[in-house]
């Protein structure tokens, strides 16, 4: 969810007093805020999917940023870039 929001550019705008960040191009679009749920035929023939939810981004025309790797909480490996 929150990776879906940092590369969308619709997360948080920060402090108001605080100068603005530079902002990349946003990567992908949401296509509805919420998560989509099952509707009722989809409970009816499996109703283990009640509790599925979909979220939904679109990509861009813009360039896919690097992942993060310390915010994935990935170990760090020697001589790795």
């Amino acid at each position: 969810k929150r990776l879906k929001q940092a590369r969308s550019g619709t997360s948080g705008g920060g402090s108001r007093q605080a100068p603005a960040l530079a902002q990349d191009a946003p990567a992908c679009r949401q296509d509805t805020r919420r998560a989509n749920g099952p509707d009722e035929d989809d409970q009816a023939q499996n109703p283990r999917a009640r509790a599925a939810l979909l979220r939904v981004a679109i990509r861009t025309g813009a360039a896919a940023a690097p992942p993060d790797l310390d915010a994935l909480g990935l170990p760090r490996v020697r001589g790795a870039v």
